[in-house]
């Protein structure tokens, strides 16, 4: 008995010392990981660049306003006054902040001396004043 207990004592020891030993190694291996993409993350860590950074891809992202012809513009000025006669709902698109919206709504008022009309929205029924030169197109649904 007493043999017995002389040999699980050491073994018990290296049992001990080996787990410690691979827990080392594997705190080492997991040190010595690559970062991934975490690499790329103090980039963004200064808001001032971060900000510049969004500006920047915001811009080219912007299209130039395009060019209507005669033609166009006197089909938008028709299907403008059509859709206010006759209370039907319209495609509009125009143009705002250097992008091309879509919306559909209804046309309330249509003021060709003062280029603007007013159009209600229709998801959030909001009336909207907008200039007719920001006008892209507008078609019924």
């Amino acid at each position: 008995m007493y043999y017995v207990h002389l040999v699980t004592l050491p073994i018990q020891q290296l049992v001990t010392e080996m787990v410690l030993w691979v827990v080392i190694k594997l705190k080492e291996k997991k040190d010595m990981e690559p970062r991934g993409m975490k690499k790329w993350h103090p980039f963004a860590t200064m808001p001032e660049q971060y900000i510049g950074l969004q500006e920047v891809i915001k811009r080219q992202l912007e299209v130039p306003q395009p060019v209507l012809t005669k033609e166009q513009m006197e089909q938008i000025n028709f299907t403008l006054i059509e859709a206010l006669h006759i209370n039907k709902q319209v495609y509009l698109t125009y143009y705002k902040n250097g992008q091309r919206i879509t919306e559909t709504g209804f046309i309330q008022f249509v003021d060709s001396l003062g280029n603007l009309f007013i159009f209600i929205n229709e998801v959030f029924e909001l009336k909207n004043k907008m200039r007719l030169s920001e006008l892209i197109d507008v078609r019924f649904m």
